[in-house]
């Protein structure tokens, strides 16, 4: 053989493959009597299920170079293969490798079986495995040994970084949009990794070094490894659409990738690997007639999936081919298979990142939607309001000229008229406070209770993901929070339902508390806000009011915080007169040009940051709540410095 030789296999000097094991003495009885035979093609491969094993001797040539030299066989996957040396007209074992045996740490680069090797010798090789036997022999130093193990390996990091990433992404897509087809495409890019963990020997190397039984069921994991990969192509091609009556050939599909390895585990090897080796190559052939059919009738990414999975079944009849020594193991040949797969998941990576912005669309058109239909029913209220201003204004003029009249008759019933007017007036301004009242209602239920809801939702989703008790704990601690949260607001709604008079609703207000509740509900550090509070204060009001105008500044804050600086709020509540007390909010966010907002800041739907979502309502509502508790708020803000809220209100 030639030393150094970097084409696949070199040149064996005999072979044998008995029908059953023989000893060392018999295989070297063989050997004289003329019962191997030369073999003059680079690789030995005999695909079979049958435990028969295959004897190859040869003599080694004087070696030019003094480094260490080694017989590298590159097939990692033999359940036992011997290496003996012919001297004193026997055969003396060398050593013993293979998956059957607790992993050694001699060996060069788990994705091949390796033997240092002496010049002039004859050795013969003894190679059993469970399944096959491909020979691709290389006699190296250990210079270009390494140099070509470690092109193999950093290509083999090049792709499973690649197929990482990928499966990253798609994992992070389903996250986001709850499609299993992103799920199932995540599944199934991993699994071609640890498929080729396997395959490669990475996965008995550095994860079961000491228990090589777990070797014996190589095709439960390879079957296992491939188990999504029917789902994710029945969610890819939108099957259910096209051929909603075939979901069963993916189910049947689905199952034997299950039974395969319950196979392994009993025992009935030979039948797990046809099994494997069937479904593997009638699964491909099913998805392209799928694709093909699917493309026919219009869809176009049916044609992208049809190239991938036919680069994929080349890859595949490549790498048979070559094992069987049929085409040559060259560099190219050799990575084909992930080459292949690299290729096929560009082309779906593609094809699934379409499919994501397509989702991205939808939402946000379903977001427009639902924005309109609010501005709509906003809308509808503010006619309805104008009508009843009109019908209250018209019939108080009706009740004018009708007291005119009276009076000329009679005026004895002046005071009588006079007092019928001032009770509709206040019938006037109940309804209009009534109004206003429904106005905050709609306002604390559709954007109070927005922040724990979707806090609530979150913990929940975190929870239901969370495996770790400890951390599961965690999450039901802050859901419990965010429930009270809840339900304290729902008490403030039901009092406010109660009570017309918004006098007869008031309480006193534990600002401290308060601040603290929206800093836990916001996610605000308690240490990034200076607060102030007279102790000499004691104010009574409307809870919810306070609560909401709280949440809304500080949601401000939050929201345009300047991304140069850690966030910083100062809030003090002090006594400015006998009956009147101001409040103040300043942060240190991004600010706003006063010269442009104006007298605009406080309007509906006004907002003048762009790069950060909102409707522009928190303080169009926080005015309007301020007005009706009697006071008032003003507004100072700097570019680049922060804006400081300036709050009066009586006492």
């Amino acid at each position: 053989m030639t030393t150094n030789n970097r084409h696949a296999g070199g040149k064996y000097v005999h072979t044998f493959n008995p029908n059953k094991a023989i000893s060392p003495d018999s295989a070297l009885r063989l050997a004289k009597n003329y019962s191997f035979k030369k073999n003059g093609i680079d690789i030995y491969s005999r695909v079979s299920t049958i435990k028969q094993p295959v004897w190859v001797y040869f003599k080694t040539d004087s070696f030019i170079s003094s480094e260490t030299h080694f017989l590298v066989i590159e097939n990692c996957n033999f359940n036992l293969i011997t290496l003996y040396a012919y001297q004193n007209d026997s055969l003396k074992l060398i050593e013993r490798k293979g998956m059957s045996l607790p992993y050694q740490k001699d060996n060069l680069f788990p994705e091949q079986t390796s033997f240092c090797i002496q010049p002039n010798t004859i050795y013969f090789i003894e190679a059993y495995d469970l399944f096959n036997i491909v020979l691709p022999i290389f006699i190296r130093t250990n210079t270009v040994n390494i140099k070509s193990s470690v092109f193999k390996n950093y290509f083999n990091g090049f792709y499973w970084g690649v197929i990482s990433v990928m499966g990253i992404v798609a994992l992070f897509f389903f996250i986001r949009s709850k499609e299993r087809a992103f799920l199932y495409y995540s599944l199934f890019l991993f699994g071609t990794i640890v498929l080729n963990l396997c395959l490669e020997g990475y996965l008995f190397a550095y994860f079961w070094p000491d228990h090589p039984e777990i070797n014996t069921h190589k095709i439960a994991i390879y079957a296992l490894s491939a188990i999504t990969t029917p789902l994710f192509v029945y969610h890819f091609l939108d099957i259910k659409s096209y051929y909603p009556g075939t979901k069963f050939v993916f189910l049947i599909l689905t199952g034997v990738f299950l039974l395969i390895p319950i196979m392994s585990f009993m025992g009935w090897y030979a039948q797990a690997l046809y099994s494997l080796q069937m479904i593997a190559f009638l699964q491909i052939i099913v998805y392209i007639v799928y694709g093909i059919s699917i493309w026919k009738k219009g869809n176009q990414n049916a044609l992208y999936f049809i190239l991938a999975w036919s680069l994929y079944l080349s890859s595949i009849v490549f790498a048979v081919l070559s094992s069987l020594n049929i085409i040559p193991r060259t560099t190219f040949v050799n990575n084909y298979v992930q080459i292949g797969t690299l290729i096929q998941g560009g082309i779906f990576s593609f094809i699934m990142a379409g499919k994501y912005q397509q989702y991205k669309l939808t939402h946000i058109q379903s977001q427009e939607k639902i924005i309109d239909v609010l501005k709509e029913r906003e809308l509808l209220l503010t006619n309805q309001n104008d009508t009843l201003e009109t019908t209250v204004f018209n019939r108080t003029q009706e009740l004018n000229r009708t007291n005119n009249e009276l009076n000329t008759l009679n005026t004895k019933l002046n005071e009588l008229v006079s007092q019928k007017t001032w009770e509709l007036q206040k019938s006037l301004e109940e309804i209009v406070s009534t109004n206003n009242q429904l106005h905050q209602f709609n306002y604390i239920t559709s954007h109070n209770l927005r922040g724990p809801v979707s806090s609530l939702k979150g913990l929940i989703e975190l929870y239901s993901e969370e495996k770790d008790a400890t951390e599961r704990a965690v999450y039901i601690e802050k859901i419990r929070h965010v429930i009270n949260r809840m339900d304290e607001i729902l008490i403030d709604l039901n009092k406010i339902l109660s009570y017309r008079n918004s006098n007869s609703i008031k309480e006193l207000i534990d600002f401290e508390t308060m601040i603290s509740n929206n800093l836990r509900q916001l996610e605000i550090q308690r240490i990034q806000v200076n607060l102030y509070i007279d102790p000499s204060l004691e104010i009574y009001g409307i809870k919810s009011f306070y609560e909401s105008i709280f949440y809304n500044l500080l949601t401000n804050a939050q929201k345009y915080s300047s991304p140069e600086r850690t966030l910083k709020i100062t809030i003090q509540i002090i006594r400015l007169a006998e009956h009147r007390f101001t409040l103040t909010v300043s942060d240190n966010g991004i600010g706003m040009d006063e010269s442009k907002t104006g007298d605009k800041l406080f309007g509906f739907y006004k907002r003048f940051h762009t790069h950060v979502e909102g409707k522009g309502l928190g303080l169009y509502i926080t005015k309007n709540q301020i007005d009706m508790l009697g006071g008032t708020i003003r507004a100072e803000s700097e570019l680049n410095v922060g804006t400081t809220f300036i709050i009066e209100l009586p006492c």
